[in-house]
């Protein structure tokens, strides 16, 4: 999909994101219990279930994002190398 990210909307516990391949927007965010992926033209897609609290943050130095989700009572991370959208 050649994500660039856009934005972390931590009020609304979302990751924003734009697809160069599709040129539109797409936006992450944890709702009732699943992390899901929606556009705003169309529905949404669950991708993770049983989540408990999901943190996005975006490291500018290191042109990476840092996904932490708690599932299960058990923690899980992960960094992904990801330039922003200019």
């Amino acid at each position: 999909m050649d994500f660039k990210y856009v934005r972390v909307d931590n009020e609304n516990n979302e990751l924003i994101l734009y697809s160069d391949a599709m040129d539109d927007f797409y936006e992450l965010d944890l709702y009732k219990q699943q992390i899901r992926m929606r556009r705003k033209i169309d529905g949404y897609m669950p991708l993770l279930y049983n989540v408990q609290k999901v943190e996005w943050r975006y490291d500018e130095n290191r042109k990476s994002i840092f996904i932490s989700i708690r599932i299960h009572g058990r923690e899980y991370s992960e960094e992904y190398i990801m330039d922003r959208k200019k």
